[in-house]
């Protein structure tokens, strides 16, 4: 049987695929040539599609030569020069004067039973030819897997649950603050006040070299004011932060793409839209970062009540570090020596690993996610500090804040490459993507894919009806729940109304009653103070005058009040007499 390789992409399984079948490895591919793509692609061996495709593989100078030089068995210093027949695989292949023949340029016609020879003979896949195949075949499923950082790669829909049974963005991903994962998107805050939240890698870059691609999305319904923003950040901090600085502390080692939505007034004349913050020692305060900060301006906050909103309102922005050596790649005269097919030699096997070198940095921005990437940032060396070993044990992390102003920060996708050119092809192969790729002909094999891609279909509507109708299920029940609890809470209310109404009742009659009582005794003892105020005047008063009269009359009142005592006390003498008589004569 054929040899079949297997590379591990995004999903938990393993794809394989068949090393003689592959056809010819055109933009697109033939649909009969499955397992072939299985694994340049990164599409499952029964034909169904995955949520992204791979990157196309791109070998290193080192492994495409040794791959060439058996696939077509050539010497290793065999010259090129008039069109000839090369073999050594179960493909053939023509070159031409001045081309170099390639894996992807390959003409592959099988001949039944061997290998067809340019003289017309044939003979059979020997042993190295095929150990040729494994390790080519090997070598760009390597190649294809290792170029995405896939730990630290993430997109929709977000499946994993953690042992608390919260969902995540991925196993290597931890969520902190007012941060929620959804199925599709997270978000690191919502539209509220004084928010925080973030999603930081559990795990280290571990490459030289990291093209990284965040999509977002910021939106609310604020139309004039709203903030603050977010940040993509690349520190020596293994765990999250919590601090001002769009959610994260301004004491960091690294480097951060800074989002701002909101202009500070104190800091207005250091504002951009999207502003790349360096921190070499991790001693640098916020002004000072952002006084040496550059950036770029673009529109990539959403209003929510704008009639042309939607779910795939979104934005992306790109940050691109490298070494600084590997510029020269781009610059022929740079790129040192090569041999005669314009490679650079092959190292010695002792060749020791490279020390540190520095690195430089590049932000893109996509403001309106439409494949259109704009400079920001142009290529920039980082302090000596920050280096490729520094970039090895960096963290990725993406927070975000709300204060006064608030708006929706929510995460989409983060790609994660240790090879920006192999991003980049993604990215388009990812765009020119079908949903469905077409094919030509009557086969069985076409009629299986379409089977297939209908089973699947309709495998995912009845997945997606018993999950409507579950969560219908539970709306229902949690509606009804709600009511049966408010209904309990108002009979509550009402009784603990009808207590308050008592209690307000009783507290209104005592309080009546003793504010009666005091003004009772108040008036009362007004009056008897009004009263005896009165009489004290009045008796003053009539002292008063009697004294000035007499004093007016003089002496002359004494005579006649002497005359009318002593005429009182013979009046009283007489009478005492006669009450003796009168009591003697009737016996009394």
């Amino acid at each position: 049987g054929n040899p079949r390789f297997f590379v591990r992409r995004r999903e938990p399984v393993r794809r394989a695929m068949s090393a003689a079948p592959c056809a010819a490895q055109t933009r697109r591919r033939r649909a009969s040539m499955v397992p072939c793509e299985a694994v340049l692609r990164g599409v499952p061996a029964d034909g169904a599609r995955t949520k992204r495709p791979a990157a196309r593989p791109v070998l290193s100078p080192g492994a495409s030569r040794a791959a060439d030089d058996v696939l077509f068995s050539r010497a290793p210093n065999q010259q090129q020069g008039s069109p000839q027949r090369t073999t050594g695989v179960p493909w053939t292949t023509t070159t031409t004067p001045g081309q170099q023949p390639r894996s992807d340029d390959l003409t592959r016609r099988r001949a039944p039973g061997g290998v067809s020879r340019g003289d017309g003979s044939r003979r059979g896949l020997g042993r190295a030819g095929l150990l040729a195949v494994v390790a080519l075949v090997g070598a760009v499923a390597q190649r294809a897997a290792a170029a995405e950082i896939e730990a630290l790669s993430f997109a929709a829909p977000f499946s994993v649950v953690n042992s608390q049974g919260e969902r995540q963005v991925g196993k290597a991903w931890r969520s902190s603050g007012s941060t929620s994962v959804h199925n599709n998107f997270a978000r690191l805050t919502p539209d509220r006040q004084s928010k925080k939240g973030a999603l930081w890698s559990t795990k280290s870059v571990g490459s030289t070299e990291v093209s990284a691609s965040l999509k977002f999305r910021i939106s609310g319904q604020g139309k004039k004011y709203f903030g603050d923003g977010m940040a993509l950040w690349l520190t020596d901090s293994r765990s999250y932060r919590a601090g001002d600085f769009h959610g994260s502390t301004e004491k960091f080692k690294g480097v951060g793409v800074i989002i701002d939505t909101f202009k500070n007034a104190e800091l207005l004349s250091y504002h951009k839209d999207v502003t790349l913050v360096i921190n070499a020692e991790s001693e640098a305060d916020m002004e000072e970062m952002l006084s040496a900060s550059v950036g770029c301006n673009g529109d990539v906050r959403y209003h929510e009540d704008r009639g042309d909103f939607s779910i795939a309102s979104a934005s992306r922005v790109k940050v691109v570090l490298e070494p600084v050596d590997a510029s020269s790649a781009d610059d022929p005269a740079a790129a040192g020596p090569q041999d005669d097919d314009g490679r650079p030699p092959a190292k010695p096997k002792d060749a020791r690993a490279p020390a540190a070198q520095a690195l430089r940095l590049a932000v893109y921005l996509d403001a309106a996610n439409a494949g259109e990437w704009r400079e920001c940032v142009a290529f920039r060396e980082l302090p000596a500090s920050l280096d490729t070993q520094w970039l090895a044990r960096a963290y990725l992390g993406i927070t975000a804040s709300t204060g006064q102003l608030a708006d929706n920060h929510d995460v989409l996708a983060l790609e994660v490459f240790s090879d920006k050119q192999v991003h980049l092809e993604a990215e388009q192969e990812m765009a020119e993507e079908p949903k469905f790729e077409p094919g030509s002909g009557l086969s069985e094999t076409r009629f299986a894919r379409i089977e297939g891609e209908i089973n699947a279909l309709l495998a995912k509507f009845e997945h997606l009806e018993h999950h409507l109708e579950h969560e219908l299920v539970a709306v229902d029940d949690h509606v009804r729940t709600t009511i049966d609890k408010l209904a309990k809470q108002e009979q509550g209310a009402e009784k603990r109304i009808e207590v308050l109404e008592q209690q307000v009742v009783s507290n209104v009659e005592e309080s009546l009653s003793d504010r009666i009582a005091k003004l009772e005794q108040a008036m009362r003892d007004a009056v008897q103070k009004r009263i005896k105020q009165t009489e004290q005047q009045t008796l003053a008063t009539i002292s008063t005058t009697v004294a000035e009269k007499l004093k007016g009359a003089g002496g002359g009142w004494t005579k006649p009040f002497l005359f009318l005592v002593l005429v009182d006390v013979v009046a009283a003498i007489a009478v005492y007499k006669w009450y003796v008589k009168f009591k003697k004569s009737h016996l009394l």
